[in-house]
């Protein structure tokens, strides 16, 4: 499977020093005899997401046997449809990883973090007033913050979302935490409708800013009409559809970005 990069417990298994930890933790078994122990990966993996949740140890498990992001950040090479291990072997790996070795795995875990925060000094000594990919939420560490200008609020957090709407059926087109100008996306989502239904959609009904030359020029090229007055200053004697606007409008208003289909029979 793919996995986000951006995922919170892909970016957290980043932070831990798991080489380390198991040569620390093979140090606890003696001998030879008896059953293969699990990895420290997946014993410290297992705590760590049991402590975050406060799960009990059955839940525990069936959450990593349902989670692909927390059978990676348990060390296992793919995802896997059975559980890793049994509930019991959560108790084996509390006896094993002491509370007193907990405490020392994340010292080191510290250490790590303070090494990253010499980029504070590198903004310093450069002069720089921002830090890109900067956590704004221990908890959600993939949120970022998106300026948006607006009276209500200048800056929102979460994710932004592109989507499109024929015939009342909603399509999420394009999401993530980062700004990013969604007149870009225009082109990419009418292929994509071109691919779906056989054909061009016979208009597009979308905000002011899909409104630019490029687009506009794509659209005409496809026989497209696309809503919302021309670019520039209206000529002389320039015929206005005023009931077409008007029920482009009005349809809009239900949805950011919508298609019609250039059948009647869809």
């Amino acid at each position: 499977m793919h996995l986000s990069p951006r995922n919170r417990w892909v970016k957290k298994a980043e932070l831990i020093p798991w080489d380390q930890i198991e040569t620390d933790y093979a140090r606890l078994f003696k001998g030879f005899k008896g059953q293969i122990a699990k990895p420290a990966r997946m014993a410290l993996g297992a705590l760590l997401i049991q402590i975050e949740y406060g799960y009990s140890d059955e839940e525990t498990v069936e959450q990593i046997k349902e989670n692909p992001y927390l059978q990676f950040f348990c060390g296992l090479p793919g995802y896997e449809y059975k559980a890793p291990f049994d509930a019991s072997a959560m108790v084996r790996f509390r006896k094993r990883l002491t509370p007193e070795k907990l405490a020392a795995i994340n010292e080191e875990i510290i250490k790590r973090t303070e090494t990253a925060r010499k980029q504070q000094k590198y903004m310093y000594d450069h002069r720089q007033h921002s830090v890109g990919q900067r956590i704004v939420n221990l908890r959600q560490p993939y949120l970022r913050p998106i300026v948006r200008g607006k009276a209500k609020a200048a800056t929102e957090f979460g994710a932004k979302l592109d989507i499109s709407v024929v015939n009342g059926l909603v399509r999420l087109e394009k999401q993530s935490f980062e700004a990013y100008n969604e007149s870009e996306l225009l082109k990419t989502e009418v292929e994509r409708y071109r691919e779906r239904y056989g054909c061009y959609p016979k208009r597009v009904l979308a905000d002011k800013i899909y409104r630019n030359r490029d687009n506009l020029s794509y659209c005409k090229e496809n026989r497209i009409r696309l809503s919302g007055p021309a670019l520039g200053r209206p000529k002389k004697n320039t015929v206005v559809d005023k009931k077409a606007e008007y029920r482009d409008i009005c349809e809009r208003i239900n949805f950011c970005f919508g298609m019609e289909n250039m059948a009647s029979d869809f």
